[in-house]
């Protein structure tokens, strides 16, 4: 389904969240991307504020339930105890709660309509338990309409060296495909798919115990079982994106060691939870996924998305993101001062990517910004999967940024040893200049496979690049 988005306010709570995310923190969410350190969090007062502000929108809003995203100073302590005490609270009110743990330190809470507020959650901030909160806003694919059926340039280019890539390919590189699900049947991407190495398929069990039961080739977070593929056949986004990255990374040359890990978190009305965005991308991480393709996003500031994205920082992941494809009228914006999210947080291991037709001019639909988006690749009228072992044309930013990932994974398969940073340093350094990009993107370039690939046998690792140990723990909020 196609997904636009219009200009709109940002809520009260919202801004009073981030301001207070400065004091509290010292990080600045609004300036370009560098590398980010520590959490989010907010002091107490701020908390209660946009707890109370959150609670009253979500009873306006008239929902049957609605979603809170909770941080936990010490949830390995407090977890179990709060959890506990919100079911209780609302067994004796006659209506069911849930609590889920979505990463190490972020608690989903469920209300029921109704009950916007809680006495366990306001006795957690009160005793320090609880230190950031925000709703579980919605996300969206970023599908523009209308498509085109004359497809695009692959990618702005001279003749690929492809006697080179045949002699260098040899590292395995794993892509995350954050969207609705991948057909991992079609023929022109199962020999391609990631396949869990320490996972028996069918046994019912959970052999790598990483939580996921027969996980073989990603997971479902919608429905929360072991299928990623789409609800609905013509819910093909996801494929048609698997598709474009086993075009962009030369897939079918001979020893090109690339592999598609689906993670599905779109729904077949093509929406999704950042609840869900955030669980698949610690997935992917912990299963090991260098690239993480990001085509969708949103208007609405999640700090708890931004910690996430800071994971994959140090875990020297790679994180591409669609810049988004305008308003309700199909009119772009400059994100430099309408910021879409994930594209337009400040972290350094984002490439933020927008989208250019065959003439590598951007469309209207387009968002760009000199400071907020780095570079183009090809997004009108491209043909690529279908669900269903078929094939059709789509046009948008979720098109361009899997170009991106598939360059990004065909050049880290070359040279294994690079960071996540030198790889982005790598794409925006070779893009292909164009004059009417000048001013729109931070490059003022499109992606260009060709001159990367010439420039990857020589590029030299930057040790400023280099990210800390996953291990290494974040820093702690202040109390």
């Amino acid at each position: 389904m196609a997904r636009n988005f219009s200009t709109q306010l940002m809520p009260a709570f919202l801004a009073l969240a981030i301001l207070s995310l400065t004091a509290a923190c010292g990080s600045n969410v609004n300036s370009s991307k560098a590398l980010v350190h520590g959490e989010t969090c907010l002091k107490p007062q701020a908390l209660r504020s946009a707890y109370q502000d959150a609670s009253f929108s979500a009873a306006s809003q008239g929902a049957s339930s609605h979603r809170l995203l909770l941080k936990m100073q010490n949830p390995d302590r407090d977890f179990a105890d709060f959890k506990a005490q919100i079911e209780s609270e609302f067994e004796h009110r006659g209506k069911g709660a849930q609590v889920t743990r979505i990463s190490q330190r972020t608690v989903a809470v469920d209300l029921p309509s109704g009950n916007s507020s809680s006495q366990a959650i306001e006795s957690a901030i009160e005793a320090g338990k609880l230190i950031y909160l925000e709703p579980d806003y919605p996300t969206f694919s970023l599908e523009a309409t209308p498509t085109f059926e004359k497809s695009s340039a692959a990618v702005s280019e001279a003749e690929l060296p492809l006697d080179q890539v045949r002699a260098q390919a040899g590292g395995e590189i794993i892509v995350a495909v954050i969207d609705s699900g991948v057909d991992d049947n079609h023929k022109d991407l199962a020999p391609y798919m990631w396949t869990n190495p320490g996972e028996i398929a069918g046994n019912g069990i959970d052999d790598d115990q990483n939580g996921y039961v027969d996980d073989v080739h990603g997971w479902d977070f919608v429905g929360n079982d072991n299928d990623p593929m789409a609800d609905d056949a013509d819910v093909y986004h996801g494929t048609h994106v698997a598709g474009i990255i086993r075009q962009a990374a030369l897939l079918e040359e001979k020893g090109v060691k690339v592999r598609i890990m689906a993670l599905k978190y779109l729904d077949s009305s093509a929406s999704g939870r950042t609840s869900n965005a955030i669980r698949a991308i610690d997935y992917a991480i912990a299963n090991g996924a260098k690239i993480l393709n990001n085509s969708w996003g949103a208007l609405n500031y999640s700090a708890l998305l931004s910690d996430a994205i800071e994971r994959a920082r140090r875990a020297n992941v790679l994180f591409v993101a669609a810049a988004g494809n305008g308003d309700s009228s199909g009119k772009a914006y400059d994100l430099d001062q309408i910021p879409f999210y994930p594209a337009a947080f400040p972290h350094a291991n984002i490439i933020s990517v927008s989208a250019v037709d065959d003439r590598n001019q951007m469309p209207a639909w387009a968002n760009f910004g000199k400071s907020t988006v780095d570079l183009t690749a090809p997004g009108v009228g491209i043909v690529s999967t279908r669900n269903g072992n078929t094939y059709g044309t789509l046009s948008g930013t979720s098109m361009a940024t899997p170009f991106v990932s598939g360059v990004a994974s065909l050049l880290w398969a070359l040279k294994p040893e690079l960071s996540a940073l030198d790889i982005k340093k790598l794409i925006l350094e070779n893009a292909l200049k164009v004059d009417a990009l000048q001013g729109r993107v931070l490059t003022g370039a499109t992606v260009n496979r060709a001159e990367s690939l010439k420039a990857v046998g020589s590029f030299v690792h930057d040790p400023s690049s280099e990210t800390p140990a996953p291990s290494e723990s974040l820093s702690s909020c202040p109390p």
